[in-house]
């Protein structure tokens, strides 16, 4: 079962995105191989359509972001990092 989160940091669309674990996310974003290979293997675009449930210690994007997705990455993390905040203090 997923929980979803509503955008609603600088944004008034209703889109949902899926809030999964941590660990799940860093599957889809593919990190651990985009580390170890290179960027190409770094699922920035499918990573965004979710949100981790967690903070990580260690960067959530371990290599540059493409230029294209830059603006969509630093909306999504501003937004990740609100909704982290405001699960943790429910």
């Amino acid at each position: 079962m997923y929980i979803y989160a509503r955008q609603y940091v600088n944004s008034t669309t209703e889109r949902r995105k899926k809030i999964v674990s941590l660990a799940e996310w860093r599957n889809i974003a593919n990190s651990s191989k985009a580390f170890q290979k290179g960027i190409e293997y770094q699922n920035i675009k499918e990573a965004l359509q979710y949100f981790p449930d967690d903070y990580s210690k260690w960067p959530l994007f371990p290599l540059r972001i493409q230029e294209k997705l830059k603006e969509e990455a630093n909306k999504w993390y501003l937004q990740c990092i609100e909704l982290i905040q405001y699960r943790k203090n429910l």
